[in-house]
């Protein structure tokens, strides 16, 4: 009866310590500024192109619940170099726009993505998958 009480109680620490790692990942987060360029590669398939000409590439992107499933961050020097990338995506942003008030806008105050506006600046939060240093030890 003692043993299979504690074999209890060691199952459950183990579920939640199992589960308490998945639930703190680390996150991290881009802002996509106003004056981003976006371009659609498929469905759900879309590349952001910033300002300082970085790319933030999503898949499996549903515009309407904001959901991401995976997001890659690839700079502009050298060319196609990953900085980043992540699944469990969220677009945030602080305005909900309308077909109708787009036309209020600047184009550079919004995105258009498969017929819904996005008002930048909008952020993307993920959980990184894999994270690249930028600047490798003695390449500076």
């Amino acid at each position: 009866m003692k043993t299979a009480r504690i074999l209890i109680i060691f199952n459950a620490m183990i579920l939640i310590l199992a589960l308490s790692c998945i639930a703190f990942a680390e996150q991290k987060s881009i802002t996509l500024p106003k004056g981003t360029n976006v371009e659609k590669i498929g469905q759900g398939h879309f590349k952001f192109k910033l300002p300082n000409k970085q790319i933030v590439e999503v898949k499996n992107f549903n515009p309407k619940t904001g959901t991401i499933g995976y997001v890659s961050i690839i700079d502009p020097q050298p060319p196609g170099k990953l900085v980043a990338s992540g699944k469990q995506g969220n677009m945030i942003t602080v305005r909900r726009l309308t077909r109708g008030e787009v036309k209020k806008f600047p184009p550079t105050y919004h995105v258009m993505i498969d017929d819904e506006p996005i008002w930048l600046p909008a952020t993307i939060t993920y959980q990184i998958v894999d994270e690249t240093n930028p600047y490798p030890p003695g390449k500076r």
